[in-house]
């Protein structure tokens, strides 16, 4: 079979599953179990337990700040495994390793996504296993977040990785990733998203992802909600882990922000690096970096070299999160998909574009706490749109509802050529709302150069 066949094959298998990514409405209670999980792992021969695994959740920034601890790591001369969700043009997106290159210069790191044939592979053992796994109750409930779990697992064992960053798909207690024995954890800022699912008080959604706080690990945390910090400090102790806190027990100084980036100081009762740079924008990246230089710096024998660090760092780019796509028409691609991320985004147009009229661009999932989004931003004009979606929201309806003058266009990709048609220099275009909008909107303009 051609690898192009054995890949779509494998692809189609994947699709058979349960994907809660694309549902609106479920039960988290009856929809999740890592009785089930570990079940199928152990049928699957999916062994995680000699992976050295640093374990992240949080509402916002987790994805920036695991692949941050990836990039340091690789940088200090080790060979990372890197699993986020959700992908932004490529479902391999979420399976990378990187490792360093060697270089007379300077130092590069290799970036690669799971290979098609890797993924095709894996996914082959799998689909013989699981046909013939009974019961077939089993098979019926796994997940496609659990079976892409597995094989992320399988995949990073099979390469002897030295290191695994793992992020949590949905919340943390119930998470398929959250069989795991990892070494450090860390939790990024907790707010409001799937209240619905998580529930709708910051205490009980931070008591979902304080779930993945095993015993006697290192636990570094954001500056967090009073009443967030409370249940961290409160499980922390019940499994007898440090815990670390940003702003207490490390810090994020001389903060500057500037055209090409961000600039600060990093310090901790034992580690002290001036003057490290960022090519990305938005204070809240420098909390995302002192999470993850904090926590590699408790991996025991790892050595934090403040030039290798540095030289990591330097070239760091992550799509979708304020990521400057075009310079004329100057357009921003920004992931942002809760009411939290909103405000976040919003600060950051301030401070990176602080005369410019904004245009947004703005399509979300129907699950979203939509209204409270858009209120959170500041902009002149506004454009609805929609991507192909079962989740998506009704843009008309959402306009009815909040009685905005905004314009809707179907097509995203019609609804940008507008906005590029309202351009002028003193303004600049926001894409946001949801990763698949950004996704959507990143592929076409990938194909329009």
């Amino acid at each position: 079979m051609s690898l192009k066949k054995s890949y779509t094959k494998a692809l189609r298998f994947l699709d058979g599953f349960i994907n809660y990514e694309k549902k609106s409405k479920f039960s988290y209670l009856e929809s999740f179990s890592l009785l089930r999980v570990n079940r199928l792992f152990s049928f699957l021969k999916v062994n995680h337990r000699g992976l050295k695994i640093i374990h992240l959740a949080g509402t916002k920034g987790k994805g920036s700040t695991a692949n941050f601890v990836a990039r340091i790591l690789a940088g200090s001369g080790y060979k990372v495994g890197l699993y986020t969700s959700p992908h932004i043009t490529d479902l391999r997106e979420r399976i990378r390793i990187i490792k360093p290159q060697p270089s007379v210069s300077r130092l590069k790191l290799s970036d690669r996504l799971i290979s098609k044939n890797d993924f095709s592979r894996i996914l082959e053992t799998f689909e013989n296993k699981i046909k013939k796994l009974k019961p077939a109750d089993l098979r019926r409930k796994a997940s496609f977040f659990e079976v892409y779990t597995a094989l992320a697992l399988k995949y990073f064992s099979l390469k002897k990785v030295d290191f695994l960053v793992l992020e949590t798909g949905l919340g943390g207690r119930l998470d398929a990733t959250n069989v795991v024995n990892p070494k450090i954890v860390i939790i990024t800022n907790i707010d409001y998203d799937h209240t619905d699912l998580l529930g709708n008080t910051l205490s009980l959604i931070a008591k979902e992802k304080a779930a993945i706080i095993k015993e006697k690990t290192k636990v570094i945390i954001s500056q967090q909600a009073k009443s967030v910090d409370l249940v961290l400090k409160r499980e922390a102790k019940k499994k007898k882990s440090e815990l670390y806190r940003l702003n207490k027990d490390f810090f994020v100084d001389n903060l500057k922000l500037g055209k090409r980036g961000i600039s600060f100081d990093f310090k901790s009762k034992n580690v002290y690096i001036p003057k490290i740079s960022l090519p990305v924008f938005g204070r809240y990246q420098a909390d995302n970096a002192a999470l993850a230089i904090s926590a590699v710096s408790f991996l025991p024998g790892v050595c934090l070299g403040p030039d290798k660090l540095k030289s990591s760092l330097k070239d760091f780019i992550l799509p979708g999160r304020f990521e400057i796509v075009k310079l004329t028409p100057l357009t921003v691609l920004d992931i942002a998909h809760n009411p939290y991320s909103f405000t976040v985004l919003n600060r950051t147009i301030k401070e990176v574009f602080p005369d410019k009229k904004v245009i947004i661009v703005f399509a979300a999932a129907g699950d979203k706490n939509i209204s409270k989004m858009i209120r959170s931003i500041e902009y002149d004009e506004l454009i609805l749109t929609k991507f192909n979606h079962p989740r998506v929201y009704d843009p008309y309806q959402f306009r009815k509802d909040l009685d905005l003058n905004s314009e809707i266009i179907d097509d995203p990709a019609a609804a940008l050529k507008k906005a590029f048609s309202l351009y002028k220099p003193n303004k600049v275009i926001v894409v946001c709302g949801s990763s698949f909008l950004v996704s959507c909107l990143r592929r076409f303009l990938k194909r329009a150069k």
